[in-house]
């Protein structure tokens, strides 16, 4: 519950200060009463940007640290606002030595989504974004593949597996190192509405995470 409120504070404090820089460009046209106005304005500008990124979180019930590395192609309307779809892999880093009782395993997982992403004075050198993402994913269990007691075993090393929906909101600051190049950090939390892993609890797969990530294109 306490993400939900997150998630709305973070709605409507980012709804609030598009409409106070839609409210104060000296350029803009007065419209006719009868007009639709919108928190983007008229769409007078579009970028499109893809980027890449680096995010650490904890994983395990005993909250190995692990790296994810993720893309993302985007669609920028107005430089206020930002969709498009990005995923993340985790890096087999990490081993766990309690979720079987025979092996040592690795964790892998996957997931990605569709994103939105209000923007906050884009034009300024430092700025801020509050992405908020949501889609599915994969996690699962595997044996250990340097642990001897297996390495014949003819399977694909499996133990268990699960395909999840997720739910990331965050917040990030930006700064415009040139025209086309941005380089953003932030935090970001990982909700899984369900989850069901062998021996696992939601909370070894959920939490923060600490991202950086390079954004090349037109904005």
């Amino acid at each position: 519950m306490k993400k939900l409120f997150f998630l709305i504070a973070l709605l409507c404090f980012s709804t609030g200060v598009l409409v106070a820089q839609d409210e104060e460009n000296p350029d803009k046209k007065k419209k006719n009463s009868d007009e639709i106005q919108t928190v983007a304005g008229d769409i007078s500008h579009h970028g499109f940007h893809w980027g890449f990124s680096f995010t650490g979180t904890n994983i395990g019930d005993a909250n190995e640290p692990a790296l994810l590395i993720g893309g993302r192609l985007a669609w920028t309307i107005n430089r206020v606002f930002a969709l498009g779809f990005e995923g993340k892999g985790l890096i087999p880093s990490v081993t766990i030595n309690n979720i079987s009782p025979d092996y040592q395993v690795r964790p892998l997982m996957g997931y990605g989504g569709f994103f939105i992403e209000p923007i906050l004075f884009s034009n300024k050198v430092v700025h801020a974004t509050i992405p908020i993402a949501t889609g599915s994913g994969w996690v699962g269990y595997v044996r250990d593949w340097n642990d001897e007691r297996h390495l014949d075993l003819d399977d694909s090393g499996v133990i268990d597996q699960y395909i999840f929906w997720y739910f990331e909101p965050g917040a990030n600051v930006e700064v415009n190192i040139t025209r086309y190049f941005r380089v953003a950090a932030g935090v970001s939390y990982r909700y899984l509405p369900d989850f069901d892993l062998l021996n696992s609890a939601k909370k070894d797969f959920a939490g923060m995470n600490y991202s950086v990530m390079l954004k090349f294109g037109r904005f």
